[in-house]
């Protein structure tokens, strides 16, 4: 029974592909599906598919705001078909198209966010993910959902110090009310990897660390061109000269400290380092030339404790990742009036959220209006990036706010978002 049923499976395959014009070129654009709306149920062609919507073409009236059930097929070749676990969705709109007068186009919203095993991740992220990039071979990685790269120390010219990269369309995430993202799962055929563990790569030697590419000199047979984001020579005497306070953090758990078995006491050591290092960096220069003070250096510290704090909350450690929350709170604030443009709009939505948190509304309504009003002069333009920021930033505050009782410490178990 199940040989017929997947031999059924296939030689409807063939069936869309030819009838559908499926060419060479196309076939990655399109997918095959089985669409449930109410009694009506048949197989259709998938366009537009992305991880919280899709277009289907379908023969029978459909009508926007009706529930609808969606089940994905993979031809695994061979004559294999695989059917996903279906997906509960919504009848957003739908088209007519006068080149093909019998059949309606609906676009269809998932419900709920999408598991690996209703199939978009395979679908989507497997197929454009074809291209890979090299690993560096020179250090060791186990896990298939990482590649390395080999970088040197700014600071004291260390070599080989082993800078993880998440492989493009590894992992599924999900973020908190802060927008820091947590790894819930691979898709199939990686490794899972929480990557919040190892971000940070830190120097052996001098404990420098951060999670920017950028702030290392990278190793690739010449010397890299590209100039330090920082003023080396305004902190590497300081620096050099300080280890030993780093050093104790790192002492008493080197083993996998520096590579992917890095585990959460360690990763909250090497969020630490990181905001050290920056801290560092920003007041060295601001001590050269206070002129020179970069708020955008300072914004990366509150990257880092947020980081920090969510691994915190994660570890069952409430009041230390609230107690840092505040902390961070008071650094952004300080930071705030001397951002501009985009890292303006960034920290004046997180700051908004911060103060949510802590039921401090009053705060919240000001960032708020700062969000609503920083383009009422036009200066920035419509669809652009940064437009587009301004709009998502406003509106996720805007709707926190409506539900600010749903958004406050003594609400949320954890920093994850109530709907």
């Amino acid at each position: 029974m199940a040989v017929y049923l997947l031999a059924y499976y296939f030689i409807i395959w063939i069936y869309f592909l030819i009838r559908h014009g499926m060419t060479e070129e196309t076939k990655d654009e399109q997918f095959i599906a089985e669409l449930k709306v109410g009694t009506n149920m048949e197989k259709v062609t998938l366009s537009d598919l992305s991880m919280t919507s899709c277009v289907a073409r379908v023969t029978f009236n459909v009508r926007p705001f009706q529930v609808a059930i969606l089940k994905l097929y993979e031809n695994n070749g061979n004559g294999q078909v695989s059917a996903f676990k279906p997906i509960k969705s919504t009848i957003e709109s739908f088209t007519h198209k006068k080149s093909d007068p019998k059949a309606y186009y609906a676009k269809i919203k998932f419900n709920d966010m999408v598991k690996a095993s209703q199939g978009l991740v395979q679908l989507i992220h497997v197929r454009k993910n074809t291209k890979e990039v090299k690993k560096d071979t020179s250090i060791p990685v186990h896990k298939n959902s990482l590649r390395v790269v080999s970088v040197s120390c700014r600071m004291c010219s260390q070599k080989r110090i082993p800078f993880l990269v998440l492989q493009s369309r590894s992992m599924l995430t999900k973020a908190n009310i802060f927008e820091v993202p947590s790894y819930v799962e691979a898709i199939p055929g990686r490794d899972f990897c929480d990557y919040n563990l190892i971000r940070i790569a830190v120097c052996p030697n001098c404990y420098f660390a951060s999670s920017y590419e950028s702030d290392f000199e990278k190793e690739s047979g010449k010397k890299s061109l590209l100039k330090a984001p920082f003023d080396k020579e305004a902190i590497v005497e300081q620096w050099m000269q300080n280890t030993s306070e780093r050093k104790k953090l790192v002492e008493s758990q080197l083993k996998g400290f520096f590579d992917e078995s890095r585990n959460v006491k360690q990763a909250l050591v090497a969020y630490d380092l990181a905001i050290m290092t920056n801290d560092a960096i920003f007041k060295a220069e601001e001590a050269k030339d206070i002129r020179r003070r970069d708020y955008n250096t300072a914004r990366k510290s509150v990257f880092y404790q947020m980081f920090k704090a969510e691994l915190l909350m994660t570890n069952n450690q409430p009041e230390e990742a609230q107690k840092l929350l505040k902390e961070t709170t008071i650094r952004l604030e300080e930071i705030f009036p001397y951002l501009d443009n985009e890292p303006s709009i960034r920290a004046g939505f997180l700051l908004g959220m911060l103060n949510l948190y802590f039921e401090e509304y009053r705060k919240v309504g000001q960032y708020l209006t700062f969000l609503r009003s920083f383009n009422q002069d036009g200066i920035l333009k419509e669809g652009s990036d940064e437009y587009k920021t301004l709009m998502t930033n406003t509106k996720k505050l805007d709707e926190a706010f409506q539900s600010r009782e749903e958004y406050s410490k003594a609400k949320l178990l954890r920093f994850q978002k109530p709907f």
